[in-house]
């Protein structure tokens, strides 16, 4: 049983994230309709009959409290919610005495509170909506008809599909609607790596449904066109012209439609953005080969050589939103599964494992040595574009948060991905630049371990410790090279640590051990020598004595407890 609701705002971004702040099907509500002034609102509260209206309160021709007190008097069976970012008693005041469930300030609704006043906005309706009644212009629910989330999963299983299957009857009984002069249009957003620095778990979800939302709004008319995000950055666009009955003014729409959602994307989000498209289908089970066809005149415009093409694509003007179409007779299957395939695993689960171990020990070579492994085998995949930003992002999000969980501050990982990130797709470029980040990464947790606990001196000696317990380091080569002799470090040290220098450098080695351990690591055997020990059975006798039980017990203690 949905609940149908409707948004009434005059600022186009502002509907936009509201509209993706939560999966409204999902929680049984729908997104009937959509007006950018209270005048436009009464026509459509009138046609879409909505249980539900979300106002902004500041609007051009008629304003929200003015929209809510006529909603109120003329629409009993219409509940209101006030949306605004200004904190003002005279509106909250008169909007409530109009009848409307709550006043909400913008700046501070999230998910949990725009659910809550939904549920409370029917609540005060008193009954529930009836499904058999849901009539929607906008093409968000009819009668008989998919729901966007029945949208969403054929577009997403036709991206899942082989290029020479058929779509089921059950796909193609949901997109009957856009039988008639198809077109599969692929965006792909450039150097997506970015936004995933930017909108971490969560946020990083709800950017995206923003993105799914606008370009619904970009589209128009619900029976022109679906879209829905296939993951890695791209978005699958499945559109109709019934209208035309040649393809060269489909194909011009398709440049302009294309033309207006970069440049839209680019001044709202600055996100660049570049497409493929399929040639005009007319058999719609046969959409996953022209999906493909889509895909390959994608990738022929990212990487007409491994390198180069995206360099091209990241340099054309306005925001590389050149528009690629597909040749049949051009198609190669390798080449669409490039971008049509799901991605492989950027890196392996070992990888990943041995470089949170090299971050945690600060082991810069060791971390250069794994990042040079996987550019390698990303070489020997041959794979596209689509797949570098993967691999880019995976990169950038395990030093994001292995940073955080380390306590550092790590916001300058997004200014650094947005300033100086290569805008080309030249991979040693980019594997440089991946290691420089790791470095600094390492510098910061160095830094993070030492600072401000101790005085000048035996902060230096810490960081001495850090920087050479592989190779090992003494008492007085330490006060060598801090300019001091080693009596006084040593009588400053204990002082100030509770430990002698010895004691310090292995309980370092055993802090590294255990984070070896936790992070899953637990081939004792192998892992000694990592932190610095000369054999096992010294490690093992150390590590009992510091940490009172074997590096087996605290690893099946751990796994337990986790």
């Amino acid at each position: 049983m949905y609940t149908r609701v409707m948004i009434v705002d005059d600022e186009l971004l502002a509907r936009n994230q509201l509209c993706a702040m939560i999966d409204w099907e999902a929680y049984g509500y729908v997104l009937c309709g959509e007006a950018e002034d209270g005048l436009k609102a009464l026509k459509l509260i009138k046609e879409l009959q909505p249980h539900i209206v979300l106002i902004d309160i500041n609007m051009p021709l008629m304003d929200g409290v003015a929209l809510c007190q006529y909603v109120s008097e003329h629409n009993k069976d219409v509940s209101t919610i006030i949306l605004s970012n200004f904190d003002n008693f005279d509106y909250v005041r008169d909007t409530l005495n109009s009848g409307a469930v709550d006043y909400l300030l913008k700046h501070r609704l999230d998910p949990e509170s725009l659910l809550d006043v939904l549920e409370r906005a029917m609540n005060k309706l008193g009954k529930s909506p009836d499904t058999e009644n849901m009539l929607d212009s906008a093409g968000k629910l009819e009668k008989g008809k998919a729901s966007t989330a029945d949208l969403e999963s054929v577009i997403q299983q036709l991206a899942q599909t082989e290029g020479s299957a058929l779509l089921d009857e059950t796909a193609v009984a949901i997109l009957k609607p856009y039988a008639k002069n198809t077109v599969v249009l692929v965006m792909q957003m450039l150097h997506n790596v970015v936004l995933a620095e930017k909108h971490i778990g969560e946020d990083r979800s709800m950017f995206i449904r923003s993105i799914i939302e606008l370009c619904r709004q970009l589209i128009g008319d619900v029976h022109k066109g679906c879209v829905a995000y296939t993951g890695h950055g791209s978005l699958l666009f499945i559109l109709s012209y019934p209208e035309y009955r040649s393809e060269t003014p489909i194909l011009q729409s398709i440049q302009t439609f294309a033309d207006k959602i970069s440049q839209t994307l680019q001044m709202i989000y600055t996100v660049s953005v570049a497409f493929g498209h399929s040639p005009v289908c007319h058999q719609i089970d046969k959409l996953p080969s022209y999906y493909r066809h889509a895909c390959d005149a994608m990738d022929r415009k990212l990487t007409h050589s491994q390198i180069e093409p995206a360099v091209r694509a990241a340099g054309t003007g306005g925001g590389g939103k050149g528009l690629a179409v597909a040749s049949p007779a051009g198609y190669t299957s390798n080449q669409a599964n490039s971008i049509g395939s799901t991605p492989m695993m950027a890196l392996t689960i070992r990888q990943e494992k041995e470089l949170l171990a090299s971050i945690l020990i600060c082991n810069t070579s060791q971390i250069d040595a794994i990042i040079d492994e996987v550019f390698i085998a990303f070489l020997a995949r041959s794979s596209g574009f689509p797949q570098l930003t993967f691999l880019i992002e995976e990169m950038i999000n395990l030093a994001h948060r292995v940073g955080k969980k380390m306590g550092a501050d790590v916001h300058w990982i997004s200014v650094t991905t947005d300033s100086s990130l290569p805008k080309s797709s030249h991979v040693p470029e980019i594997q440089i630049w991946i290691k420089a980040l790791y470095h600094r990464l390492v510098e910061d947790i160095k830094r993070l371990q030492t600072q401000g606990k101790y005085s000048k001196n035996v902060e230096e000696a810490m960081k001495l410790i850090h920087e050479h317990y592989l190779q090992g380091i003494t008492l007085e080569e330490a006060a060598v090279t801090i300019g001091i002799t080693p009596t006084y470090l040593s009588r400053i040290f204990k002082e100030e640590t509770g430990r002698s220098f010895t004691e310090s450098i292995n309980h370092f080695k055993i802090e590294l051990s255990k984070q070896y351990i936790e992070n899953g690591n637990q081939k004792f055997k192998e892992m000694y020598h990592r932190i610095g020990f000369n054999n096992y059975s010294y490690f093992f006798k150390v590590f009992k004595d510091i940490v009172g039980e074997t590096p087996h017990s605290y690893a099946k203690k751990y796994l337990k407890n986790k």
